[in-house]
């Protein structure tokens, strides 16, 4: 039987096993991948982001590989990413800098566009990875599947509602802002010999990020529990109620 000190130790969030390697090693700095794997619905996994690929920040791996200069490639990336309606620029900038994007509006977004195209039953990898059916193209595909005009806004805007709906669901079985962290064991140790070497995270960092996020979202910074106006915004009526008392 385990028990005692050892849940402080198994590297699970929300109780779902990590993926791959150990964060403390693999993403120290990179808010983006980390707050992807803390605040998905599911927990454990970084499937509500890039699944640890991304086109940025900077130039990618890929572009290194091929010799391509950061002023090329940022021109690139920015023609090729899918981002309408002014988010393009609310993440990197203006002028534009794609090697500091505001983290957390990447992973609001990402968040986002993965439920989006979840439930259309596309490819993370064509979507999100590689960003090649961003929400404009998926827009047209729907509209043209269902007879029914969408638009890019109404694509993220499913996305949110999804992703909020997701989170009620938890909330509603019990978890809270404290289930949005890493095993206790995280803060407080290294990664093991054994791995990459990571030193310990820092929980007030990841505490002021979360609330940053849950401002961000329109979620109670205290509870992490999305607020009546989020969820009526969203078309979530029904669920309003099911809001807990605090």
């Amino acid at each position: 039987m385990i028990g005692g000190d050892a849940s402080r130790h198994v590297p699970t969030v929300k109780g779902l096993e990590l993926m791959r390697l150990d964060p403390r090693a693999a993403w120290k700095g990179n808010v983006f991948t980390s707050m992807s794997i803390l605040t998905n619905p599911r927990g454990g996994d970084d499937l509500k982001g890039t699944h640890g690929v991304s086109n940025y920040p900077g130039v990618s791996s890929w572009g290194r590989k091929l010799g391509i200069g950061e002023d090329e490639y940022s021109r690139w990336l920015l023609e090729w990413l899918d981002m309408p309606g002014g988010f393009k620029e609310r993440v990197f900038g203006d002028p534009p800098d794609i090697c500091s994007p505001d983290e957390l509006l990447m992973t609001y977004w990402y968040n986002h566009l993965t439920s989006a195209y979840n439930s259309l039953g596309l490819c993370m990898f064509s979507s999100s990875v590689a960003d090649a059916l961003g929400p404009s193209y998926q827009a047209k595909l729907y509209s043209a599947a269902a007879g029914v005009e969408a638009s890019a806004a109404d694509i993220m805007e499913t996305g949110e509602r999804v992703f909020n709906l997701m989170r009620m669901y938890i909330i509603r079985e019990g978890l809270r802002r404290a289930d949005d962290h890493w095993p206790e064991s995280f803060y407080t140790e290294p990664s093991p010999a054994s791995a990459e070497t990571g030193p310990p995270f820092d929980k007030e960092t990841f505490d002021e990020t979360l609330t940053r996020y849950y401002r961000l979202r329109g979620w109670d910074p205290e509870t992490g529990v999305p607020t009546e106006e989020t969820l009526k915004r969203l078309g979530l009526d029904e669920i309003a109620s099911d809001i807990p008392s605090p």
